[in-house]
This record gives structure tokens, sequence and C-alpha cells, in this order.
């Protein structure tokens, strides 16, 4: 058990608390600090004897002329070791990356400085690291207003001039200072997670933040993605948690941090903290390490790939992806992926609706809403005017855009159909892969024109094999040479038996629009679900809502629901389609970054988004399954 903090500052003693920096070796850690102008390497018989008798303190090098080092950093490179800090020259406030290399070849011994990183010089630059990623070395590094990356061509010198990528721009990275800072990069799988420290690293709001590589080029700015919200903030006894660096611990990936115990004491108060780390829907999660959600070898559901029960002859008996296809109809031909989390989540990916999400249960309990039209293939689709409607499945999700979203329109010399193109396109391609205690489905679905826009879509999602979780992930990229307007709805479709008149729905918002007088009519009642009715004429309601909105629909009489939770900065717009029609009962919870009255009307008000060339727009939609 680890009990936090493992090193406590003391005031009383040389500071070894600031900016932890821990590297697994050969079974053991090592802990690299600074203090009097010195570097010095501590070497531990494992994270829970921190400040242990057995920690053996090594002074690896005097920074003689130098002064003031920060944030040391030990890093095993090609067999050898090399340490990656910032001092700056006596008399002066310039910090710049340094480097200095073992002289015996091992993590205790002797370091000899050889001077600034080659292409960065001795310009302000601080908490320098590296990773690797598809054979290639990067350095990151920051001046704390700014995160760089460049191409290594040596571990003393860089390939490429140094690319930013990171300014600090969310209010929650610039508190009390406009400040990024303390870069560590790790992997989901195989991709490269960037986290960072954010604000003032003396306020008690200093933070960690996280940004993800979509892209193929860790050199190209829009490769990196970072996530709205910030991922560890200050909590009672922890205050200002941040400048982490990550480890390994029985296997288990350990973040190691400095926070304060007591609020308002800024550098002087730090103390080193660990916690477990995990990605959770390519979010990167925290826990205190004494907390254990590995998975139980006896559960005969427990996400294992290998070796899971001897009671089933492979793990496709209890969960997993299959392909079908449809016979006859207009849905001939068509290619359905059935998924089960063998926990009771059972849905379905139309591949060529855009791996749209046409029927979804839990338990045995329908949650969507399967239209009179039924399975239609693209072949049979009417792009023009409200020609959607012939083909609108609905299913749980039909995504609308990627051009237009909602009324038939022209705009900018364009033809424009009902809710766009991209929701009657086939994928180009899809995978299936599992990674600890989850599948991750894959799609690419192109909504390109010759003459035209030219947008590519990254579909992406996370399905739990330990409880009923299904986030959706989408990353979308112009892929032309113009910038043109983007649009996009998720179109979430609820119906019987989650939809009744029992049905209770919750919309945190701070106001809500009726789209037309008509809607305006029963403002009052618009979380109000009612009995199917003849003749009914829907109504829609634009629900403003602002940080992570949290929507709920459940149904006491039946003991199912979901919440729906995602980024209102990333999807501002909010619109609740209220359908309680004969036959056509349905309640739509939409979030996009368009309201449904066409993309002329969009651009009117002032609200149509553009999307640059080689620009990535990314959303992320997290559903919890009752």
């Amino acid at each position: 058990m680890i009990i936090n903090p493992v090193l406590k500052n003391d005031p009383n003693a040389i500071d070894r608390t600031a900016d932890p920096h821990v590297l697994f070796y050969k079974g053991k850690y090592y802990h690299t600090y600074t203090a009097n102008d010195r570097l010095y390497v501590a070497e531990l018989p494992s994270l829970a004897e921190f400040d242990a008798e057995g920690r053996e303190e090594h002074l690896v090098c005097d920074v003689c002329e130098l002064e003031k080092c920060f944030a040391p950093e030990l890093h095993e490179i090609d067999g050898d070791f090399y340490i990656y800090a910032a001092p700056a020259r006596r008399g002066s406030e310039e910090h710049f990356v340094c480097v200095y290399k073992s002289e015996d070849g091992t993590p205790t011994g002797r370091f000899t400085p050889l001077g600034a990183v080659e292409g960065i010089g001795e310009k302000w630059s601080i908490d320098a690291t590296v990773f690797s990623f598809k054979g290639e070395r990067y350095m990151v590094f920051t001046t704390c207003k700014t995160i760089y990356i460049a191409k290594m061509k040596s571990p003393t010198a860089l390939a490429t001039a140094p690319v930013a990528i990171k300014c600090p721009e969310r209010a929650w990275e610039r508190q009390m200072s406009d400040v990024v800072e303390g870069p560590a990069v790790i992997y989901d799988g195989q991709t490269p997670v960037l986290v960072y420290s954010a604000s003032d690293s003396k306020c008690d709001d200093y933070c960690l933040g996280m940004m993800r590589m979509e892209g193929s080029d860790p050199l190209s700015p829009i490769a990196w993605r970072p996530h709205p919200a910030p991922i560890l903030t200050k909590e009672e006894g922890m205050f200002g948690p941040g400048h982490c660096s990550f480890t390994e611990m029985g296997g288990d990936l350990v973040c190691v941090y400095h926070a304060n115990l007591v609020s308002g004491t800024g550098w002087s108060g730090r103390s080193v903290f660990i916690k477990r780390a995990y990605f959770e829907g390519g979010i990167l999660k925290f826990e205190d390490i004494n907390v254990n959600k590995k998975l139980q070898n006896n559960d005969i559901c427990d996400g294992k790939r290998i070796d899971m029960n001897t009671y089933i002859g492979q793990n496709a008996q209890i969960y997993g992806a299959e392909e079908h296809r449809l016979v006859g109809g207009k849905g001939d031909g068509m290619r359905l992926l059935e998924v089960r989390n063998g926990k009771g989540l059972c849905f379905t990916l139309s591949l060529d609706r855009a791996a749209d999400i046409s029927r979804l249960s839990v338990m045995g309990t329908n949650f969507g809403y399967f239209s009179p039209c039924g399975y239609v293939a693209p072949a049979y689709y009417d792009p023009m005017g409200a020609g959607f409607l012939k083909s609108f499945t609905a299913g749980f999700l039909t995504t609308c855009g990627l051009t237009n979203v909602g009324n038939p329109c022209e705009d900018a010399g364009e033809s424009l159909g009902l809710h766009g193109t991209i929701g009657n396109t086939p994928a180009e391609s899809y995978c299936v892969s599992y990674e600890d205690d989850k599948m991750i489905i894959k799609a690419t679905v192109k909504d390109t024109r010759f003459f035209g826009h030219k947008l590519v879509l990254e579909r992406t999602f996370t399905v739990s094999l330990t409880e009923n979780k299904l986030s959706v992930k989408d990353a979308v990229t112009n892929v032309g040479a113009a910038e043109v307007p983007f649009q996009m709805l998720y179109h979430f479709n609820v119906g019987y038996p989650l939809l009744s008149e029992d049905t209770v729905v919750r919309i945190p918002a701070t106001s809500v629009t009726p789209r037309n007088a008509h809607a305006a009519e029963d403002l009052a009642n618009c979380l109000r679900m009612e009995k199917p009715t003849a003749g009914y004429e829907e109504r829609c309601y634009y629900h403003e809502m602002h940080g992570t909105a949290r929507v709920e629909v459940k149904n006491p009489a039946i003991g199912r629901g979901l919440t729906m939770e995602y980024d209102t900065a990333l999807l501002p717009c909010f619109t609740e389609w209220k359908m309680m029609g004969e036959y056509e009962y349905v309640l739509g919870i939409e979030p996009g970054n368009a309201y449904p009255d066409g993309r002329d009307v969009m651009r009117e008000k002032g609200m149509l988004q553009m999307i640059a060339p080689g620009e990535v727009r990314a959303h992320e939609v997290h559903f919890t399954f009752d």
C-alpha cells in the first residue's frame, strides 16, 4: 500500500520534493532531484519505501558555474544514462536545457555536463523530456508559455527546429499566471499522450492536463488534441498537484507528482505523492494505489483475452463483435457489426451508414428507436430536399453533417439536403481490438466531393467489458486545400420501452429556447414525456448548458436508464427533439456544434463553424447505461 505523501516536505532538510522524476530500471527505482545546485539520484528498493532507510542518495554532479537547476530527469537511451535539467548561469535567471551523461554507464555514477542541447542553446527553456514513436526519438520542453517538440538526432542535439504544440488557452491553464509546463509522455496502447502542468505552480489551482496525439506526425501541431478539462486537480489534503513523471509498479502505470498538504503554501510546502494512473475512454484517470481495479480471475466475463475460463470455448461465447450481412429488401447487402460486452450491453453498428448505431439494448431492454423506414442501403439515399427522411433508420444514433445540419437550404451557392450526407455514407474500413478491459472499434468514413469539401471522419467506439459503458469519439480532419463549413450533430434517439409517459428526463440547462411558436406553446412541459398521440406535431427545444453536460433519461417503471456526458465547449448546441406521435414515438437528445435550422441560418447568426485545411476537430460523448 502507498500512503501519501510518500515524501513529505521537511523545511529543516534539503528539498527533495520538487518536480519529482522516477525511472524504473532493472527492478529498482531511481528518483532524480536537485538540491544546493547539485544533481542527486536516489536508489529506492520500492515506491512504498520512498522515504525509507533503504533509500541510497548519490551525488552525481556538481553543477559548477550553473545554479538554480530545475526539473532534472534521468533517461536510459541506447544503453547509456542521461540527465536533462535546466540550470541558469550564476547571476542570471535565464534557465536553459542542459544534458549530462553518466561516466560509467550506471544511473548512480558521476555525470559529466555536456552543455546546452544543440538546437535550443542557452535560450530560456526548461522541463525537457524525451520519448520515442515509430523508431524516432523526440524531445519536448517548455518556455512556461509554450510547449515545444522537436525530433532528436542524438541525445545531445535536435534534428529539427522546435515546433509549438501548446499554449495556455483555457481558464484552468491561466490561474495566477498563464503557464503550461512539466511535459511527460506516456502511451495509451500505441498512442502517445502528453501530460502537462498548467497555471502558476505556486497556486492551489496548479493542475494536470493532457493532449492525445491523433495524427501520424508528432511534429504537426494539429496532431495533438488537448483534453478540454484538467485531469488532476486539488482535493482535500492535496493542493496544486503537478509536475509529474510516470513509472510502473506491479504492471500498473503510476504517476509521481508534487502537491501541497496545506492550502496557500506555494513552493515551500511541496511533498511527493503517488497515484495509480489508467485510461478510461481515452482519458487519463487517477486513483490511490491501495484501490484495486483489476478484474477478478474467477469472473466468467473478466475481460481477459486469453485463458479466460475453462467453462467456455472462446471469448466470443461471452463478448465480441461479429459482422453480418442483410439479405433482401432495401437493406440488401448492408454490413452490420453486432457488438456484445458480456455484461448486458448489445448494439449494432451499421457499417454502411457511417458506422452509426442502429440498435442498442441493455439486459434485453431496447433503448433506441427503429423507424418505419428500417434498414435502407446508401444506394437508395435521396440527398435532395427532405429526401433524407426516406432513409431515416434513426436507430440509437444517426450522425448528421458534415457540411449541413438540419433544414434543407441554399448556402454559398450550394443546395444542401436535410441533415447532410455523412449518415448515408459507408465506412471505408473498420477494425476491432482489445486493450485491458475494453473493446475498441474504429471506423473511417469519407465525406468528400470533387470541386468541394474533403472531410474524413475517424470514429472510435470504446466499449467497457466490465460495466455497461460506451464512448463515441470522433475526429474530423479537413484533408483538402480550402477552408470549408463544418457542422455536426449527434442524433441520439430514445425509443420504447425506455421512452414512455413514465420516463424522467433531466437536462441541466441554464436556459431553454423553443424552436418555433408551436414548441413555445408547451415550453413548460418540454421535459414531460407523453403517451403516443395521433397527429402529434414535433417540438424542438434548444437547451443551453456549460462545462460538462450530464443528460439523464430514466424510466423508473422498468428500472432502466442512461446518462450521457460530453464537453459543451466542443459541442455547444443541444437540441431536444420531442416527437410523441403514434408509430413515430421518439425522443432525440442531440449534442452538436450547430442547431438544426440549416447552414444558411447558422451563417446569418454568426454561428457557422469553419474547418481549415489540415485542421482536426474532435468530440467525445460518453454513455452509462442502467
